[in-house]
């Protein structure tokens, strides 16, 4: 028997944050949405993986501050009635600060999602006027579906179908440990 040290065992996070760059600058509202919703789906994901709730989720969008123009970066804070772990309730939420997010004529570079103030699932703290509304048997299939799969098999639709925002892979590092098709070869 193995008994493990205190070095060897990870603390849960206490904040888990999912943002990127875009590859292509967001002028749309939908599209915002969409990449909000993406970030969301992957930050929740992270969350039910180490068991734990958020009480409540941060939202940002920025343009770079190398564009011409004014530096725009505006970030919304929304707080759960009682902490979850439902990627529907995050991406609600997402949706609710939008407005508060999206400057009409902003050509924006980067959006993130974070949840904060993240506790231990075992200690969820109920509510007598507000019940959980969360759906841990839908998650769980979102997520083993998805293990099994493949990631992004099912998603939600406000994600969209249609990213033309997604970070670019030109220079990605070839995978040749990894990836059968990227092995290369070798003709003598």
């Amino acid at each position: 028997m193995t008994i493990a040290t205190w070095d060897e065992i990870r603390p849960a996070k206490k904040e888990i944050y999912s943002t990127r760059s875009f590859g292509n600058r967001v002028t749309k509202q939908d599209e915002l949405r969409a990449a909000l919703a993406t970030h969301a789906e992957i930050a929740t994901k992270k969350l039910r993986a180490q068991h734990s709730l958020a009480h409540s989720a941060t939202f940002f969008a920025a343009n770079s501050p190398h564009d011409d123009g004014r530096y725009v970066k505006r970030s919304a804070l929304s707080s759960f009635a009682v902490p979850t772990n439902d990627t529907r309730h995050v991406i609600h939420a997402a949706s609710d600060t939008l407005n508060k997010l999206f400057v009409p004529g902003v050509r924006y570079y980067k959006v993130g999602v974070g949840l904060l103030d993240i506790c231990d699932e075992k200690h969820r703290q109920g509510d007598l006027f507000t019940p959980s509304t969360d759906n841990s048997a839908l998650m769980a299939v979102l997520d083993n579906t998805n293990a099994r799969y493949g990631k992004n098999t099912m998603h939600f639709g406000a994600r969209g179908f249609q990213q033309s925002f997604a970070m670019k892979r030109d220079f990605l590092t070839k995978r040749a440990t990894t990836r059968w098709e990227e092995i290369p070869r070798i003709k003598c």
